[in-house]
């Protein structure tokens, strides 16, 4: 292991020598890495095990314990997903619809971290409520919802199973990542609880078991909003016998929106 970083040289040759460190594991992120990393902690000890945990492929969002996601600050540890870009139209999506529509009642299942129901409880008025089979992710999810103030009813349950109410919105981001997606999966992956990202043998086996029940869970003339993956737009549709697909920021298929069709 190398020595401690020789900080008191100065922060600019600090990160330069950080950035080289990482350049082989992160590429054209190191810089960005570097910089993150070397305004984590004042303990070069600590610092250098950072560095160290990033070298061995460990996620820099779980090495921080915290990142950004849609414009909030979230906590994080490896009982849940790191939040991502691609998830914020979820979002978007959500709170459109509940400002448009006058939804009153949100659940937000599969939650983990809590960062898809709190961004959306932060930008409405809705009541939230977060799911997730992980006693482990909810304590994560509690955590965040203190942290930005929100009020939110915690439920530990698969899928719907301990879930009694009904709700003007659902909103899920479920594993669907198919076994060819786990076989070849990216390091940083590795990392990430394999049960919030295998969806079964073609990833598309949560959609299935949430068509069968979540009407019983939406209140009239509510929506349904799922994340899917960039390739199984038409395959959800088809499990939910109709929806509207709408883009990612990068141009692919990202929510299917259900619409409660009941008389």
């Amino acid at each position: 292991m190398k020595s401690p970083l020789p900080r008191k040289s100065g922060k600019m040759k600090a990160r330069a020598e950080i950035e080289a460190r990482l350049r082989a594991v992160v590429g054209e992120d190191s810089a960005i890495e570097a910089r993150e990393l070397l305004a984590s902690t004042d303990d070069e000890r600590e610092l250098e095990r950072r560095i160290n945990r990033r070298i061995s492929g460990e996620p820099l969002q779980y090495i921080l314990g915290e990142w950004d996601f849609y414009g909030m600050n979230f906590k994080l540890s490896p009982a849940v997903l790191i939040p991502r870009p691609d998830t914020e139209i979820l979002v978007e999506t959500a709170i459109g619809l509940i400002r448009e529509r006058g939804y009153k009642s949100v659940l937000d299942l599969c939650t983990g971290s809590g960062c898809i129901g709190i961004a959306i409880g932060g930008h409405t008025r809705a009541t939230i409520a977060l799911s997730d089979i992980s006693g482990s992710a909810l304590e994560v999810a509690k955590l965040n919802a203190q942290r930005h103030g929100l009020t939110a009813e915690l439920i530990r349950s698969d899928l719907f199973e301990n879930i009694e109410a009904s709700f003007d919105c659902i909103v899920c981001n479920p594993p669907y990542l198919s076994e060819a997606d786990m076989g070849s999966l990216q390091r940083e992956l590795l990392h990430e609880p394999r049960e919030a990202l295998f969806g079964g043998a073609d990833g598309l086996d949560f959609y299935r078991r949430i068509a069968r029940c979540y009407l019983s869970h939406l209140n009239r003339g509510g929506s349904l909003l799922l994340e899917i993956g960039s390739m199984q737009g038409e395959s959800v549709k088809r499990i939910f016998n109709g929806g509207v697909l709408v883009r990612d920021y990068g141009g692919r298929d990202r929510v299917l929106i259900v619409e409660d069709n009941r008389c």
